[in-house]
């Protein structure tokens, strides 16, 4: 899927960069940066481009939000799709359960999601 999610007719404009910049940088801030760029899913030269850009017309920079692990967080959105399906035949008493284990299976998936995401939240 793009990375814009799709709309029919819609794309990203094309902008020619006819100039390029070149600089040095110590190994564990190349690391830093390739690792910032990836967990936003972006490649480090757009990264430093963002930067660059929002610096020079004094603005926030805008990015990517941070992405974590994409099979962590689909394992818990399953386990949260089951725990909605249990809450919600326990809402209608199809299945009797008891509210004091739906909040113990509550707070161990709250406990999950901090020690996997801890900014999911």
């Amino acid at each position: 899927m793009p990375t814009r999610g799709y709309r029919k007719g819609v794309s990203k404009p094309k902008l020619t960069k006819p100039r390029q910049i070149y600089t040095r940088v110590t190994e564990d801030d190349h690391i830093a940066l390739a690792n910032e760029a990836a967990s936003r899913s972006i490649t480090a030269s757009d990264l430093t481009r963002a930067i660059l850009t929002a610096h020079i017309h004094a603005q926030r920079v805008s990015l990517p939000h941070f992405r974590p692990n994409p099979q962590l967080m689909a394992a818990l959105s399953r386990i949260g799709n089951n725990l909605n399906q249990i809450a919600r035949q326990a809402n209608t008493e199809m299945v009797p359960v008891a509210a004091a284990t739906i909040n113990r299976a509550l707070a161990e998936v709250l406990e999950a999601m901090d020690r996997v995401a801890p900014s999911a939240r």
